[in-house]
């Protein structure tokens, strides 16, 4: 996973000029405060039946997962849900008022537009028949579940031609 979180760092360019760190924690967390770190919410997806986080804390990115969910997933659903969070780190990095200001982050087409941008990210790395399964079993919001299997159908139709 290491080498992978430093692949990924390399791509979006979170070197050394960005100065700051992605960890993975994998844990039992005995409350919410517990799994956020106590830092700052990135990302959480309300409409998921996961529990995974991006929390900014002390200039750092962390992305935590509660170890019964992480043992459920497959190996490429791992890599999926770290490409997919280091794509929002990255939006999140370029203080853009787009990108951070709480109440446009909750405006429904732009937040389902970062989450097919995390998901094409991801794509990179991981097949999108395992995202459109990891989609089907975990996103609880019809709506939201449609757009992004048709983009990541989109997506490989691109790809085809």
């Amino acid at each position: 996973i290491k080498l992978f979180l430093d692949k990924l760092r390399k791509e979006i360019g979170m070197g050394d000029k960005f100065g700051n760190t992605i960890l993975l924690m994998v844990g039992p967390f005995s409350s919410f405060e517990d799994l956020t770190l106590n830092g700052e919410i990135i990302h959480i997806d309300p409409d998921f039946r996961s529990l995974d986080y991006l929390i900014l804390k002390n200039g750092n990115y962390y992305i935590t997962f509660d170890h019964s969910f992480y043992d459920e997933l497959s190996s490429q659903e791992r890599l999926f849900v770290i490409a997919h969070e280091v794509w929002h780190a990255k939006k999140y990095s370029k203080a853009n008022p787009e990108t951070i200001n709480p109440i446009l982050a909750q405006v429904p087409m732009e937040a389902l537009r970062s989450e097919v941008a995390s998901d094409f990210f991801a794509a990179k790395y991981v097949d999108p028949e395992v995202i459109r399964d990891f989609l089907f079993k975990y996103c609880n919001n019809k709506n939201e579940l449609g757009w992004r299997v048709w983009a990541l159908f989109k997506l490989q139709e691109e790809k085809r031609c």
